[in-house]
Parts: structure tokens; sequence; C-alpha cells
């Protein structure tokens, strides 16, 4: 069984957070605007594993504020999960869509790496989509609606 536990992330636009090993990409190109995206968002997500099976629901909170983006979620087993950072890398921000990559190190309870894609959806809301890579190689992806708070 699959449990997601809690996260925070730090990222700036053009740079890489200290210590992320991974390159920060190349956020603002394609013309899009950051500013669609400010503001602090909450909402579930739901997760499938690579059959499409549910694993159940979890809670994020993300907050984007100039430059900087930082998250926080709770895992599938309630409030109480313990907290885990997320290394912000791979950044893309296009007129569609606002990307990244992120990992986890050192935290046997969270899921080692991740590709988070937000679009908008309607005034107050964003599609979030979370791919990650199980320790089995397989994929799961979570997905739901965050809004604006």
């Amino acid at each position: 069984m699959l449990v997601v536990l809690g996260g925070v992330g730090f990222w700036l636009l053009g740079t890489s957070n200290g210590g992320s090993s991974g390159s920060s990409g190349s956020a603002g190109q394609g013309g899009g605007s950051l500013e669609r995206y400010q503001g602090t968002w909450d909402g579930s997500l739901e997760q499938y594993d690579a059959g499409g099976n549910s694993m159940g629901t979890w809670s994020l909170t993300l907050e984007i504020d100039g430059e900087r983006i930082a998250g926080e979620e709770y895992g599938l087993t309630g409030t109480e999960d313990g907290r885990c950072t997320w290394e912000i890398a791979d950044t893309t921000l296009t007129r569609e869509n606002l990307r990244f990559a992120y990992s986890v190190a050192d935290d046997p309870d969270c899921v080692d790496n991740g590709a988070v894609t937000l679009t908008p959806a309607g005034d107050d809301g964003l599609e979030i989509v979370v791919v990650s890579t199980m320790q089995d190689g397989s994929e799961s992806t979570s997905s739901g609606i965050i809004q604006r708070q």
C-alpha cells in the first residue's frame, strides 16, 4: 500500500532551491503569465495506480507568492501524517500550464519523485495532475481541482 505523506516545497523561477540537484528549467518561456497562478490553493487529489485502480485521496495546499512556490500535502491516512520536503526542479511556464518536477530525499514514507502540471480551471481553480514513479517502478497518477482561497 502506498502512503503519500506531507510535503513542503519551495521554488524560485529561474533558480534552483538550495541543494536541489535538478535544473530549474525554462520558467517564463512560451508566453505564460505566472500572475494567473498567484495565491493560496487548496484541494484534494484522487490517486490511481498504473491499472487505474483508486489508491485513495490526499489533500494539498499550494502557495504561489511572487516567484516562490510552497506546497504542503497530507496523505492517505489523515491530517496527522508526517511532512516531506519537495526539492523543485525543471520548471516550465507556458501559455497553457505551469509544470515542475519534485524529488523527496531520505523519507521512506513519501513517494520519491513526481511531475506536477497545473492548468487553469475556471476563475478560481487549477487542475492539478501529479505523476509519480513508485518504488516498484510503476507509475501512479493523482488528479483533482484545487481552489483559490
